[in-house]
This record gives C-alpha cells, sequence and structure tokens, in this order.
C-alpha cells in the first residue's frame, strides 16, 4: 500500500496497529483467565482483525469491535487486567 505525498509516494507495510487489539491480546495472555473465556476472547480478536485487515464495511467491523469490548469486559469484570 502506498500514499501519495507532495514530494513522493509513501510506502506503508506496516501492520496497522490497534489499540483495542493490542489490549484484548494482553488480557487473552492472562493465566487468571478461564479457558472459555479466553477462548472466546481470542476468536473475537480474529474475527475483528480480520474485518480489520480486509476493508470490511463499516457495520459488520463496528459489530465485530462491539462483540470483541463485551468480552473484554466480562474479562476485566473477573478482576483481569490489560
Amino acid at each position: 500500500c502506498s500514499v501519495e505525498t507532495e514530494s513522493a509516494p509513501l510506502e506503508l507495510n506496516e501492520e496497522v496497529v490497534n489499540y483495542m487489539v493490542q489490549k484484548a491480546r494482553r488480557l487473552a495472555a492472562s493465566s487468571r483467565l478461564t479457558d472459555e473465556l479466553r477462548i472466546r476472547l481470542e476468536t473475537a480478536i480474529a474475527a475483528y482483525s480480520a474485518a480489520l485487515g480486509n476493508n470490511t464495511g463499516d457495520d459488520h467491523v463496528d459489530d465485530l469491535e462491539d462483540a470483541l469490548l463485551e468480552v473484554m469486559d466480562q474479562a476485566e469484570a473477573q478482576g483481569i487486567e490489560a
């Protein structure tokens, strides 16, 4: 992917960094998280990350983001911190 600037095209080869995905991955790495919740969290992370990477429609991304936030809230309710 490249972006045109006034002087020259800028190559963007880096993976997009998403704060929510990073936080969710930290939650999923917690040893205190139940296996069930870890699986749900990892599934939500994968779906949301894939949608972001595929430029899926905004409504679909929003739905996946809401699902990820819901699972993250459940993990945090168990006292897990990212």
